[in-house]
C-alpha cells in the first residue's frame, strides 16, 4: 500500500533497508537529520560485524517525496556509500554521491563506482584509488554479496 504521508513513506523504507541487512547483522538502521534530506545510517556509522572476520557499513542519502500527480508518497535514494571490511580493513566500497563536491584532486565522480582496496604488489599500484564504473547498486545486492563472503568464510574455515 503506497505511503499516505512524508513520515511514512520514510518508515517503509527504513524498515526496507533493516529487513536487508538483518540478513547478516543484528545492528540497526537509523534516521538523521531533519528537512527535505536524511541520511539512514546502519550501526551509527561504525561498521556492523557480520563474523569476526566481516563487517558491513551502510550510509544512504534519501528524501522523501510527493508521487507526481498523486496524494502517495516515496522515498528516493539520493545518494550512498556501501563498504564491506574485512579483518578490520576496509575492501570494497560501492559509492554514488552525484551531488558531492569535487574531490582534492579535482576530479569529480558523480556516478556510481565501486573502491577496492587491500590489492597486492601491481594491482594495488594500477588501482589506487581508481573509481571502477558500476550501474546503481541497491543495499539488497551488497548484503546479497556479504552473504557470499560469509559462506566462503564458513566454508574455509570448515576445510582449515
Amino acid at each position: 500500500m503506497p505511503a499516505r504521508t512524508e513520515a511514512e513513506a520514510l518508515r517503509d523504507f527504513t524498515r526496507q533497508v533493516q529487513r536487508a541487512v538483518s540478513r547478516v547483522t543484528r545492528a540497526v538502521v537509523r534516521v538523521g537529520g531533519s528537512g527535505a534530506t536524511r541520511s539512514l545510517l546502519l550501526n551509527q556509522g561504525d561498521p556492523a560485524r557480520v563474523t569476526d572476520a566481516l563487517a558491513l557499513s551502510v550510509l544512504m542519502t534519501v528524501r522523501p517525496e510527493r508521487q507526481s500527480g498523486r496524494r502517495a508518497w516515496t522515498t528516493r535514494i539520493t545518494a550512498y556509500n556501501y563498504a564491506i571490511e574485512c579483518l578490520g580493513r576496509e575492501v570494497l566500497r560501492y559509492d554514488w554521491h552525484p551531488d558531492a563536491p569535487r574531490d582534492d584532486d579535482g576530479t569529480w565522480v558523480k556516478d556510481p563506482h565501486l573502491h577496492i582496496y587491500y590489492p597486492s604488489g601491481s594491482l594495488r599500484r594500477l588501482l589506487g584509488d581508481a573509481h571502477l564504473p558500476t550501474r546503481r547498486v541497491s543495499v539488497e545486492q551488497v548484503v546479497g554479496l556479504v552473504v557470499e563472503l560469509r559462506e566462503r568464510i564458513r566454508e574455509r574455515t570448515r576445510g582449515a
